[in-house]
């Protein structure tokens, strides 16, 4: 491959953009993510700003009084934090909401509890972003519409977002907890 004559530069002319491997002349190992620099610098400055989604499966016996269902590291924007009941959950007097406890602080409630006795299957809870109100058991089954969480973003700094479920375990049952986020410093990641 032709190069640009000593002096001016040593990096190989032509095509740049493919697999950073045995197969390219190209080492992408030095390109950090910057919005005004060059097409790579942009591309990666768009990935790392592009919203991300994690989520976990709770069977019935994880659901039970207060534990960390997530980390953050670095601070994020939460578009959107809920729970989608995958089998339906029995009729029982428990409730479920969300909290979040900063490293080293105490928690503090991201929302107010709310029933979840007999969820049925594909049932959505939403977190709306206002701490007072309760968690929003979404009115129709299988579908989360943007009032349920019109409040939101929250901004979170390093800690843990907990559940909270206020009995023992249901019998039978099982949720998959969800947060969308959106990293606003280098590094920051939910896990």
């Amino acid at each position: 491959m032709p190069t640009i004559p000593d002096g001016y530069n040593v990096q190989p002319i032509g095509p740049v953009l493919g697999y950073d491997d045995a197969n390219n002349e190209f080492d992408s190992s030095l390109v950090t993510a910057n919005d005004n620099g060059s097409a790579l610098e942009r591309l990666e400055d768009i990935k790392e700003k592009m919203g991300r989604c994690v989520s976990l499966g709770q069977a019935a016996a994880s659901l039970t009084g207060t534990a960390t269902k997530f980390t953050i590291t670095g601070i994020v924007k939460i578009e959107r934090l809920g729970a989608l009941v995958t089998t339906v959950l029995p009729a029982g007097a428990n409730t479920l909401k969300f909290s979040f406890t900063p490293t080293g602080k105490t928690a503090t409630d991201l929302c107010a509890a709310t029933d979840t006795a007999s969820a049925a299957a594909q049932q959505l809870f939403l977190v709306d972003g206002v701490k007072a109100t309760v968690l929003t058991k979404c009115a129709d089954v299988g579908v989360g519409v943007l009032a349920a969480n019109a409040n939101m973003p929250l901004i979170l700094g390093p800690g843990v977002i907990q559940t909270i479920y206020s009995a023992g375990p249901p019998a039978t049952g099982a949720v998959t907890l969800f947060v969308e986020y959106e990293p606003l410093v280098p590094g920051a990641v939910i896990t």
